[in-house]
């Protein structure tokens, strides 16, 4: 990917950007996402070109694209020396994406793990106070 993109795309995540996961208790799992929410379609449709992820508009009529945890991460590694504001939130949605891969589909978290998934997320919910 070329620097231009990555320091452009960083600098939308920094600045009107959503790093996040929230429990899905239906599914038993963390849902782990990065979001932009803009009035305006350029930037989430150039977003979606570049990185994929999801986009649509919402009832509002403003746009919003958002990207998982499997792109997400990829995309998140490659924009980490670039950012600035979210670097902290960053690297701490990697942790809890790493968490995720130790974790064993269809097996409940240990208690150990489960107390560490729930740390970091509240660290992560603490920085977008």
């Amino acid at each position: 990917m070329k620097e231009a993109i990555l320091a452009y795309t960083a600098g939308i995540i920094d600045g009107e950007g959503h790093i996040g996961c929230s429990f899905n208790k239906p599914r038993g799992h963390w849902e782990k996402t990065i979001t932009v929410h803009m009035k305006y379609k350029k930037v989430p449709h150039w977003l979606h070109y570049y990185w994929k992820g999801s986009l649509y508009q919402r009832k509002d009529k403003s746009w919003q694209w958002k990207i998982g945890a499997l792109d997400g991460e990829v995309m998140l590694r490659q924009l980490m020396s670039y950012l600035v504001e979210k670097w902290d939130q960053g690297h701490i949605w990697l942790e809890i994406v790493e968490l995720g891969k130790l974790s064993r589909r269809g097996r409940k978290d240990s208690l150990k793990m489960k107390k560490a998934k729930e740390k970091l997320h509240k660290e992560l919910k603490e920085m977008h106070n």
